[in-house]
């Protein structure tokens, strides 16, 4: 019974913040108005080109800015002094704030939350439940999904692909043809590249290198300056300042 009041409290509770949110209007309530080509709402402090598409239901708030023919829609918050030019694509439920930059022909979706200094550009895509923070860079044809986060000065390039819920943090690049998924963790200045795959919950530290066609996968451990290369397959292993493949 003591549940069943708590549980009800709490839905009272968040039915009474949703109503005053619906109730404080767009922009936390800022002073602005409906941009001419698409009808969204953007605040006075903040700015939309003409020549740029703001969606029934999307915010432009605070000293955020939409430039040349971005396309924005969906129920997209722009904020802090985040920048979309070029003819940049955001949509979904996206979240671009701080001092983040979407531009050229880089397309945003989904629940993806693009934050800090980070930066997609080129014909980079960046959807699902993503998180782009800190300085990183996702750029090229590169795609970054799922559940998958981007910290610090991390990047992704060329065609690379970042899924599942993949981390990479630090200074980790992740470029050309290279793929990271599952449960895999980048650490250091890790680099992956060529046509190389880390998935599992693989982990590299440090100055480690995967390319080539080589597979680490499982619960695999490489750290140091370790060189893992050619068609190597490492599965659950733990290898440090080693050079493996063939």
């Amino acid at each position: 019974m003591k549940n069943l009041f708590i549980t009800l409290l709490a839905l009272a509770f968040m039915t009474n913040f949703t109503q005053a949110q619906t109730e404080q209007g767009p922009c936390e309530g800022a002073a602005g108005h409906l941009h001419f080509n698409g009808n969204g709402f953007v605040a006075d402090t903040a700015y939309a080109a003409d020549t740029a598409y703001i969606g029934p239901y999307v915010q432009v708030c605070e000293s955020a800015s939409v430039n040349e023919e971005a396309k924005i829609q969906g129920r997209v918050v722009v904020k802090g002094n985040a920048k979309i030019y070029g003819t940049a694509q955001v949509s979904g439920n996206t979240t671009i704030s701080d001092m983040a930059r979407v531009f050229d022909s880089a397309k945003v979706s989904g629940y993806a939350v693009v934050t800090g200094e980070a930066m997609v550009n080129g014909f980079a895509t960046v959807r699902g439940y993503t998180i782009i923070a800190g300085n990183a860079w996702i750029q090229g044809n590169a795609i970054v999904s799922g559940y998958a986060q981007v910290f610090g000065n991390a990047a992704v390039e060329g065609r690379a692909q970042v899924y599942g819920k993949s981390t990479l943090r630090a200074n980790v690049r992740v470029y050309q043809n290279a793929k990271v998924y599952g449960m895999a963790h980048l650490l250091g200045m890790s680099e992956v590249f060529g046509e190389a795959e880390v998935f599992g919950s693989a982990f590299l530290l440090s100055k480690t290198r995967v390319f080539g066609k080589a597979k680490v996968s499982g619960d695999s451990s490489i750290t140091g300056e370790s060189d893992i290369f050619g068609d190597a397959t490492i599965l659950s292993r733990n290898i440090h300042n080693k050079s493996i493949g063939r």
